[in-house]
C-alpha cells in the first residue's frame, strides 16, 4: 500500500491505467515466461515513455499509476524497466477499494461499480487538491473512462480486436502533451 504524503510541487496530475496501457501485455505470474522488454514492446517504445515522463515530471505533471493489476507487481515491474522513479503513487484494486471505502463509505454500490472513475473524482480531488480539469486519466477501457469528461481529461488508447490495449503509441504521447499544453 502506497504511503501517502501529500505532494509539494505538482499542479497537473496523470494517472495511467498500467497493463496494456504502460505495458502492452499484462504482468504476472501467468505470462511470467515473457522478458520485461517484451511486454514493454521493446526498447524503441520503452525509450518514448521514458521521455515521455521525464517531460511530464519537468512540465510539473505528478504521474500516478491506478491499476486493477497488484501493487507489488506492477512496482516491481516499473523499477526493472526504469520507469519507477518517476511514479509517485501506485494504487492497485485493493488500495482503490480501500481509499473509497474511507471517503465514501454509504456509496458502496457506486463505488464498486465505477471504482477508477469514482477514485479520480473523489479521492484524486480530495487528496491530491488539483483541479479535475487538470487531470488526465489514460486507460486502455473505455468503461473505466465513462463518465468522466465532466471532471477530468480522459483518454482511449487504441484497442485490438480482442478490446485489449496496445499500449500508450506516439500518436497517444502527442495527445498527452497538448491536454497539458507541453511543446517538445
Amino acid at each position: 500500500m502506497p504511503v501517502l504524503m501529500r505532494p509539494k510541487k505538482f499542479h497537473k496530475l496523470v494517472a495511467f491505467d498500467f497493463d496494456n496501457t504502460i505495458t502492452q501485455d499484462i504482468i504476472g505470474p501467468t505470462n511470467h515466461h515473457k522478458s520485461y522488454l517484451d511486454v514493454m514492446g521493446g526498447q524503441q517504445r520503452l525509450n518514448h515513455l521514458k521521455k515521455l515522463f521525464e517531460t511530464l515530471t519537468k512540465a510539473g505533471v505528478q504521474i500516478i499509476i491506478v491499476s486493477f493489476n497488484v501493487e507489488g507487481y506492477v512496482r516491481h515491474f516499473l523499477q526493472h524497466v526504469g520507469l519507477f522513479e518517476y511514479i509517485t503513487y501506485v494504487f492497485d484494486r485493493y488500495s482503490i477499494y480501500r481509499n473509497l471505502k474511507k471517503i465514501m463509505p454509504n456509496q458502496h454500490a457506486l463505488w464498486k461499480k465505477y471504482k477508477k472513475q469514482y477514485f479520480m473524482m473523489v479521492f484524486v480531488s480530495k487528496f491530491f487538491h488539483i483541479p479535475g480539469k487538470s487531470c488526465l486519466l489514460v486507460d486502455d477501457q473505455q468503461s473505466n473512462l465513462d463518465g468522466l469528461d465532466d471532471f477530468c481529461g480522459t483518454l482511449k488508447i487504441y484497442t485490438r480486436a480482442d478490446n485489449r490495449g496496445f499500449g500508450i503509441r506516439d500518436s497517444d504521447i502527442l495527445k498527452i502533451y497538448l491536454f497539458f499544453n507541453i511543446i517538445t
